[in-house]
């Protein structure tokens, strides 16, 4: 299971420095205060999984909305498909609707 939680941790942090040399060493120390928050992700993430997995009604709402934007997915590829062969492209674009993950490789230049 892959559940996206977006929107946790929101702001901005900039600085403005006078010389290469000090950016040098304020980006390492910054890099130093940053690294925890990304190895230790917070916890209300997974108990909203656990909340949406272990209540029956949440759950089956969940399903069902993974299971339309599966089909959105699958029906914007074929739209894609389709309109790039009706545009007159000689190029085989069955990748495109037989790719099974959440995106997609499509290769625009000329050459390819």
């Amino acid at each position: 299971m892959h559940q996206g939680l977006y929107g946790e941790r929101v702001g901005a942090f900039s600085v403005v420095c006078d010389a290469a040399e000090e950016k040098k060493r304020v980006d390492s120390q910054i890099k130093i205060l940053v690294r925890p928050l990304y190895s230790n992700p917070p916890v209300h993430g997974a108990r909203i999984a656990s909340e949406i997995l272990n209540d029956p009604a949440l759950n089956k709402q969940w399903l069902g909305e993974v299971k339309g934007m599966a089909e959105r997915i699958i029906e914007m590829r074929a739209l894609l498909k389709k309109n790039l062969e009706d545009l007159g492209s000689k190029h085989n674009w069955d990748h495109i609707t037989n790719q099974v993950s959440g995106r997609v490789l499509v290769c625009l230049r000329v050459d390819c």
